[in-house]
C-alpha cells in the first residue's frame, strides 16, 4: 500500500495488515493465516532466530503448511552475509512472502533480504527492543563494522503482547530507551534547520514527537503491566513510520544515537541500544544548557529513572574517560548529519563539564 504526501513525490509503504492483540496463541495464529490467505498462493520462507523464536516459528509454520509452503531459515547475527544468505534461500523456495519471527537482529536482516528480494514482508516481534517493525532502516554489519541501509517496510505486522510480555525485561526497557530518544532526535533536527539548510518535514516531526508523549507523562510505567506494553508498541510503530514519511532516520535520530554509534565502533561497555541512547539522551541535555540551546523538560529526565532505564554511563560498564571519546568521534559516524555536535562553541572541556553535571 503506498501513502502520497503534500511533499513531492513522497510516497511510503505501509503496512496494509496491523494487529495488536493479548488473546489466546490461536488467536495469532488465525490472524496470520487470514491476512496471508487473502494475499497470497504459494511459498513462504519463515525466519527465526535460534531459542525461543525458532520454537514459534515452528508452531506457527505448522499452522500455515496447512495452506502454503512453509520453509524455514535461521539467522544468527545482523551481518550482510545472512541477509544474502535469506535472501538466497527466498529465492530457491520462490517464496512469496519473507516473515521475520524474533528480535531486532532478526527483523533487519530479513528487511535487507525483502527489499533485495521485492517480495512481500511481514513481522512478529519477539520483543520490543527497538523501532525496528516499522522502520525504513535496517542496522547491519559488514566487515566488522556496524551500519544502517534501507530497507523494506512490514506489509503484515503482528504484535502479540502476551509473548511480548514474557520477553527478558531489559530488552523491552530498550525499546522504551530507543523510542522516548526522539525528543532529543528532535531537537537535533530543530538544531540542524536553524543552522543550516535542513530541511523539516513537519508531518513526520509530529508523528515522532506524538508516539513517546503519552509514555513520558506516565511516570508509573512497567514492562509488566500489558496496557503500558500496548503504548509503547504503539508508539514504536508510529516512530518507525515518521522515518518512512521523512525518508531518513532524523525523526528518531540525531546526536544522541551517534555516540551510541561511536560507542559500538569502540566496542566500550555491555550496553544495549536502547540503554545507550536513553543516557546519551540525559548527556546531551546537559550539553545543550551549557551551551544555552533548547533543552528537554524535566519529565523526560525523571521518566528514564523512573522507568528502570539506566541513566548513568557506569551502568553499562562504561567509564568516564570512554564515554568522552565515544562522543568525540560521534560526528564520523555520519558527517554529513548536522547535530548540537556541529556547534561552534563546542569545545572538550565542554565536553567534560556536560558529563559532570548530567551524571553528578
Amino acid at each position: 500500500m503506498k501513502f502520497s504526501g503534500t511533499a513531492q513525490n513522497r510516497f511510503l509503504t505501509i503496512p496494509k495488515v496491523l494487529k495488536i492483540l493479548s488473546g489466546e496463541p490461536k488467536e495469532l495464529i488465525e490472524h496470520i493465516t487470514t491476512a496471508f490467505h487473502n494475499d497470497l498462493n504459494g511459498s513462504i520462507t519463515i525466519a527465526s532466530g535460534p531459542g525461543k523464536s525458532r520454537e514459534i516459528a515452528v508452531n506457527i509454520g505448522s499452522a500455515l503448511s496447512k495452506l502454503f509452503k512453509v520453509h524455514h531459515t535461521e539467522i544468527l547475527d545482523n551481518t550482510t552475509d545472512q541477509a544474502v544468505a535469506v535472501d538466497i534461500q527466498c529465492a530457491a523456495n520462490q517464496s512469496e512472502i519473507l516473515l521475520a519471527i524474533g528480535g531486532g537482529k532478526v527483523i533487519d536482516v530479513c528487511k535487507v533480504a525483502a527489499n533485495k528480494r521485492d517480495i512481500n514482508f511481514a513481522v512478529l516481534p519477539t520483543c520490543l527492543s527497538s523501532d525496528c517493525i516499522t522502520s525504513p532502516v535496517a542496522v547491519i554489519k559488514e566487515n566488522g563494522q556496524t551500519k544502517s541501509i534501507a530497507a523494506a517496510l512490514a506489509e503484515f505486522v503482528f504484535i502479540d503482547l502476551n509473548l511480548i510480555s514474557s520477553a527478558p525485561e531489559r530488552l523491552n526497557l530498550s525499546g522504551l530507551g530507543d523510542l522516548i530518544s526522539n525528543i532529543s532526535a528532535i531537537l537535533d533536527w530543530d538544531y540542524a534547520a536553524k543552522t543550516s539548510n535542513t530541511h523539516i518535514d513537519d508531518f513526520a516531526k509530529l508523528l515522532s514527537i506524538s508516539s513517546c508523549n503519552a509514555l513520558i507523562k506516565n511516570n508509573k510505567f512497567k514492562c509488566s503491566n500489558t496496557e503500558d506494553l500496548k503504548l509503547m508498541a504503539e508508539g514504536l510503530l508510529i516512530s518507525g513510520l515518521s522515518m518512512g514519511f521523512s525518508g531518513d532516520s532524523r525523526p528518531a535520530s540525531g546526536a544522541e544515537h551517534l555516540i551510541s554509534h561511536a560507542i559500538d565502533k569502540l566496542n566500550y561497555g555491555n550496553g544495549l541500544h536502547g540503554e545507550q541512547v536513553a543516557i546519551t539522551s540525559i548527556y546531551m541535555n546537559s550539553l545543550r544548557a551549557l551551551l544555552n540551546e533548547e533543552t528537554l523538560k524535566p519529565e523526560f529526565l525523571n521518566f528514564i529513572k523512573v522507568s528502570g532505564l539506566p541513566y548513568h554511563p557506569n551502568k553499562i560498564s562504561i567509564n568516564k574517560n570512554e564515554f568522552i571519546e565515544a562522543v568525540s568521534i560521534a560526528k564520523k559516524m555520519r558527517p554529513d548529519r548536522i547535530t548540537i555536535l556541529d556547534h561552534p562553541e563546542l569545545k572538550n572541556e565542554l565536553l567534560l563539564e556536560a558529563f559532570d553535571k548530567a551524571f553528578s
